[in-house]
């Protein structure tokens, strides 16, 4: 566990105080995994605690990205029984054009892996002082910026954020939103499941009942079949048509390098679910085409359904594909006693249609200034500035290279 990120200053002393308790961070997949114990007895009194907050998935994420993990856990003096709050971050190098250096961001460590939420870990009686001790250790570690996504408690936020006042600091509370600013992502939307699937539909609005029950009646007429995908075999195929009708859908408003990323990153977020045991693909066919198809996150633990994606065939008229596959997703949740169904991140109209209510998310940003004294880059990056800059000597930007030689040269004083 290092003291204070990758420097030598004692951190969790100078930046928690005595009257604070302790923060290490954990940057280590080995000591994360020792203190399993303590993760899962804090995500369990933590009522905001959920799937993409549970262990096992910050573990997933882990060995994916081991370089960038960075778990601060906190531990009060007065309590002999171990940590009792968690920070998972991720520490990430970036080269700053603004400032011609490297620098190290923070950002919560589940945003790597595309998770709907993130934040941190704690039970509510030690909320205060557990983002008070964080805060404090933040102000003495190397980072230029922290950004915070789609956490739901907010207090927890602002208690954080109350630290970094003065001109070092620069806070922020941005929106974020898509589709040209008519989509808010910081809109939580998720609904309570019905006893049975009559009760459902008979509890939505009158004209958003007449569609669904006409839309059901034309894919009942066509002779669609609704599976669930369980055999690997099927799951790979259904999986890759279903991404490929989702970046069609996508290709219009995104350009070619950031849809094949974006791809990327969902699918390997699929298969991070499908290893956890987690995944529940659907598909509706008729005959061997396949029209469309949903993956969920299933929450055994909180009998929660999540929502992750869709791919449709954008060519089907007969009646609208994804909100029959919601219906037959909501059919599923019903019968497995699921307590939750969640739509995920977005306010689109039609899952306020299907019986949404909206949560707002938090979404925090501190961007530290180029005079402190604490520094803006983690030295646990210089390996990676070091080989970032032998690609720029490789490829001949010797002005860049020499750029960036200058920055690390300024900030090995602050190691």
């Amino acid at each position: 566990m290092d003291g204070n990120f990758s420097n030598e200053r004692d951190g969790a002393e100078i930046a928690a105080g005595a009257s604070l308790g302790d923060v290490v961070a954990i940057t280590d997949i080995r000591e994360f995994a020792a203190c399993r114990a303590a993760f899962d007895r804090v995500h369990g009194a933590d009522p905001n605690a959920g799937f993409f907050l549970g262990r096992d998935w910050i573990t997933a994420i882990t060995r994916e990205n081991p370089d960038d993990m960075c778990v601060l856990a906190w531990s009060p003096r007065d309590v002999s029984d171990g940590f009792q709050a968690f920070l998972p971050l991720a520490r990430q190098l970036h080269w700053s054009r603004s400032r011609q250096r490297f620098v190290t961001h923070l950002t919560g460590l589940g945003r790597l892996g595309l998770s709907d939420s993130a934040g941190m870990l704690c039970a509510p009686e030690h909320q205060t002082i557990a983002m008070r001790a964080f805060a404090r250790y933040l102000k003495n570690a190397p980072w230029a910026r922290l950004s915070l996504r789609h956490v739901p408690d907010l207090r927890r936020l602002q208690i954080l954020s109350n630290d970094f006042g003065g001109p070092a600091y620069r806070v922020d509370w941005p929106e974020y939103r898509s589709n040209g600013g008519r989509t808010n992502q910081l809109a939580h939307l998720s609904m309570t499941v019905a006893t049975d699937f009559d009760s459902y539909l008979a509890g939505l609005g009158r004209s958003t009942r007449k569609g669904l029950r006409r839309d059901l009646r034309a894919s009942d007429a066509a002779g669609i079949e609704m599976r669930v995908i369980s055999q690997p075999e099927d799951r790979a195929i259904v999986q890759a048509e279903m991404m490929a009708q989702w970046a069609i859908k996508w290709g219009d408003h995104k350009s070619g390098r950031k849809l094949e990323a974006l791809k990327h990153r969902y699918e390997a977020f699929l298969d991070r679910a499908n290893q956890l045991g987690t995944l529940l693909l659907m598909a509706c066919f008729d005959g061997e085409r396949q029209i469309c198809a949903t993956a969920h996150v299933l929450d055994a633990k909180s009998r929660r359904m999540i929502s992750v994606i869709e791919g449709r065939d954008p060519l089907e008229t007969r009646f609208s594909a994804g909100m029959v596959m919601h219906l037959e997703a909501m059919r599923f949740a019903i019968q497995n006693g699921y307590e939750t169904y969640d739509f995920g991140q977005g306010d689109a109209e039609y899952k306020f249609q299907l019986g949404a209510t909206e949560d707002i998310l938090g979404y925090l940003t501190i961007d530290r200034g180029p005079g402190t004294q604490i520094g803006c880059l983690d030295r646990a990056h210089v390996p990676a500035a070091l080989k970032r800059i032998d690609r720029l000597v490789a490829s001949k930007r010797l002005s860049d290279a020499r750029n960036a030689l200058k920055s690390l040269a300024r900030d090995a004083v602050l190691f």
